[in-house]
């Protein structure tokens, strides 16, 4: 065995051959060290024994500034930090796992799961946002061999997307740091992009009327719904089932809502809201009869859950004259409505499901027809003022 300064060794393993007994001396140099009380063992995978010394002291150097020197560390790839990601959101139920799940299959577009989590700096996820946007505006750019790009077919993106991306490369950072041992030795900065393409679509009533004439019959209950309610299509509609309906009230349990926060929204207030769910309720029980199944779900296709509508959604918007419109705007919707409606905002956001001020600011869309309706509501306050008796003090003597 060499030793490398006291702090550490270089050596070749041996090993009796199986086939002759002799004892044998392995091409590979491999090194050993101990930080924090613990030793470790490490090959350099080179027969040259100069490399294993620059591995040795590359370790120790890090063991100097307090990193994470187990091999662990090393081995990790953009694929375990992602599954650290994935488990995550499967331990916790969050619903947006699909969401993280897309972000990572397109983190591992750029330059394969296997690439080392070493190699992900700000370098590379600078790259990374290039490449991206770069798809956006149709000039898709494909890794060649020695980092060159080249012209690739057009997929599209945008700023709010690469975002979601970044962020959930960020978690994984963080979740891999937090584990024990760390498996890796620093959390790269990433930023975010600020996004200026944020949506501001809206349905006005004339539009939703024309939307819902082209949809198919099982998804125009789920889209009014949706249009008066502001909640989230596939997370908090197409999961209630009937016994979700209590005393007039549509409810979505703490466990189930993003913020995870009780809800209710009131049903009998509105007449074609109250009509739809009874509708619906009617329509489930007579299908129930016919096939002798039970039914649970509120809303469904001829019994079954409604899982994919997005073909259909599309197909109704270009229909209705609104191509590129999505059913989240109905969030936006359901805000504007409520504020310009003269809901004060604590309501507004109980009813629709916001925590946070700053989410009602962003999905309250404020256009020339919301102005002019503050400001006639302003001339109304000032002109009823104007109309009462100027009130006379009297003077005492």
């Amino acid at each position: 065995m060499s030793n490398s300064g006291g702090a550490g060794s270089v050596y070749r393993p041996k090993y009796r051959d199986k086939a002759t007994g002799a004892l044998k001396e392995s091409a590979i140099w491999w090194i050993s060290y101990t930080h924090k009380g613990v030793k470790y063992r490490e090959s350099s995978k080179s027969a040259v024994k100069q490399a294993a010394r620059a591995l040795l002291k590359q370790r120790l150097g890090k063991a100097g500034l307090g990193q994470p020197v187990a091999p662990i560390v090393h081995r990790t790839t953009l694929d375990t930090l992602a599954n650290l990601v994935i488990t995550d959101y499967q331990n916790h139920g969050y619903d947006t796992l699909a969401r993280q799940e897309d972000a990572f299959n397109h983190l591992r577009e750029f330059r394969g799961g296997d690439v080392p989590a070493e190699a992900i700096t700000t370098q590379w996820i600078n790259d990374y946002i290039r490449w991206r946007r770069a798809q956006a505006d149709g000039r898709s750019l494909k890794r060649r061999a020695g980092g060159k790009f080249a012209q690739g077919p057009r997929i599209g993106c945008a700023d709010a997307t690469i975002n979601r991306e970044l962020a959930a490369l960020r978690r994984a950072f963080r979740l891999a740091a937090r584990n024990t041992p760390p498996l890796v030795a620093s959390v790269p900065h990433i930023s975010l992009l600020t996004e200026r393409n944020r949506r501001t679509g809206f349905f006005e009533w004339a539009e939703f009327s024309k939307l819902r004439e082209h949809l198919p019959d099982y998804l125009k209950p789920v889209m009014t719904v949706a249009y008066y309610t502001g909640w989230r299509v596939p997370s908090e509609l197409l999961t209630r089932q009937k016994h979700h309906i209590v005393n007039g009230m549509l409810e979505l349990a703490a466990g189930e809502a993003k913020n995870e926060e009780p809800r209710r929204f009131p049903l009998d207030v509105i007449p074609e809201l109250r009509e739809t769910i009874e509708n619906q309720c009617a329509l489930t029980r007579q299908l129930e009869i016919e096939t002798g199944r039970v039914i649970p779900w509120l809303f469904h296709n001829a019994g079954n859950p409604i899982v994919d509508y997005r073909q259909a959604w599309h197909k109704a918007c270009r229909a209705a004259g609104i191509a590129g419109r999505i059913p989240h705007d109905f969030r936006r919707t359901a805000a504007r409505n409520l504020i310009n409606a003269g809901v004060d905002p604590m309501t507004t956001m109980r009813l629709v499901g916001w925590e946070d001020v700053n989410m009602l600011r962003r999905y309250n869309i404020i256009d020339d027809a919301t102005l002019t309706s503050g400001v006639a509501k302003l001339r109304a306050y000032l002109d009823a003022q104007k109309r009462q008796p100027e009130k006379v003090v009297p003077i005492r003597g």
